[in-house]
């Protein structure tokens, strides 16, 4: 009788520990678990920090409700700033992982290129999420955008640097499918997506 409850608690522990390792603990994308992004930065030009919640275009009409001339300010500001080389290659961990991340369809190049990755730019600020999840920043065309957060504690990364890994994934991944990590334990995230 003993050798037959040893049996099935190690069965048991066995079984529960094959199915940990079937998902791995690392990798937020593949749990599936979602919360919103949360944006911090400034809705104008030298003025206090604001914390807002919901996805990029969500979080845009927030900023519109709270400052009206906020496009022409950042069109104004975009037009003044000095261009600076690129340092996108210091921080990711190698190249995007290709068509690995799950997603039943392709990504559209024209929501990826002309939509989010232009937003991201513009919203400036950090975009955030939760431990051990991912935020959803944008979804349409069947085609999702996001940040998914490997790290036990809160993330907060400039959504400039967002943006210049959902362009790596564009530019390296041939079906716009992929995955990009940072060295630091986020990633970001281009699949499609049921919207």
């Amino acid at each position: 009788m003993k050798v037959s409850a040893v049996a099935t608690l190690s069965s048991i522990a066995l079984f529960g520990y094959a199915s940990a390792a079937a998902v791995p603990a690392s990798d937020a994308a593949s749990l599936g678990v979602y919360s919103p992004m949360v944006w911090s930065g400034s809705v104008t030009p030298g003025g206090p920090e604001v914390e807002l919640t919901g996805t990029l275009s969500e979080v845009v009409e927030q900023i519109i409700a709270l400052n009206p001339d906020w496009e022409a300010q950042t069109d104004a500001a975009a037009a003044e700033a000095p261009v600076s080389p690129p340092k996108k290659a210091l921080r990711w961990d190698g190249q995007p992982t290709c068509d690995k991340v799950a997603g039943d369809r392709i990504v559209s190049q024209y929501f990826l290129k002309w939509e989010v990755i232009p937003t991201l730019r513009r919203i400036g600020g950090n975009c955030g999420t939760k431990a051990r999840n991912c935020a959803r920043l944008s979804c349409s065309w069947s085609s999702g955008v996001e940040l998914c957060n490997d790290r036990t504690s809160f993330v907060s990364i400039p959504c400039n640097q967002i943006a210049d890994g959902a362009e790596m994934i564009a530019n390296k991944c041939v079906n716009v499918k992929g995955q990009l990590f940072d060295t630091t334990g986020w990633n970001v995230v281009v699949r499609g997506s049921k919207c």
